[in-house]
């Protein structure tokens, strides 16, 4: 089997030692932004490893809030969300933010009917899609290669 990409979580710093991947799952190496991670026993991902991404989209969509408390009920752009909604961050989150894509085009914050369907931003990787929506809401994909790891 060819190794996997999986980006965000090389990016949180969690791959070496296997604490998010889970048994099976071996650090290969780093080119730039990505680091490739290999499964001897096919395409698997942990339960934890899934927690952890929906908690790291809340807590960017908490700092986006208190960026928009301190800034007139404005929120940021795609081009400067990171280094505005940063400061507002835990330092653990700070290191996955680069890696969150920003898709709400800034200014006032949407409306409140719409909230529940308004996207701020996902991360995406090989293992699927995670978006955080204007309500607070952050709802995940798996992509159709993955298998989650069985319950204990």
């Amino acid at each position: 089997m060819s190794p996997a990409k999986l980006i965000f979580c090389v990016a949180a710093g969690v791959v070496l030692g296997g604490a998010i991947l889970g048994a099976g799952w071996t650090y290969v190496g780093r080119t730039g932004t990505e680091a490739t991670v290999a499964n001897g026993g096919g395409p698997q991902i942990t339960r934890r490893f899934l927690v952890f991404r929906k908690s790291c989209a809340q807590q960017i969509g908490l700092g986006a809030i208190r960026y928009s408390a301190d800034h007139d009920d404005l929120l940021p752009g795609p081009n400067d969300f990171t280094s505005k909604v940063g400061p507002y961050l835990a330092p653990d989150v700070r290191g996955v933010v680069g890696f969150f894509v920003w898709t709400f085009p800034g200014g006032k914050q949407p409306d409140f009917s719409n909230l529940k369907y308004t996207e701020l931003g996902h991360f995406e990787d090989k293992a699927g899609t995670t978006t955080l929506y204007a309500d607070g809401q952050v709802r995940q994909s798996l992509a159709r290669s993955v298998s989650l790891d069985p319950l204990p």
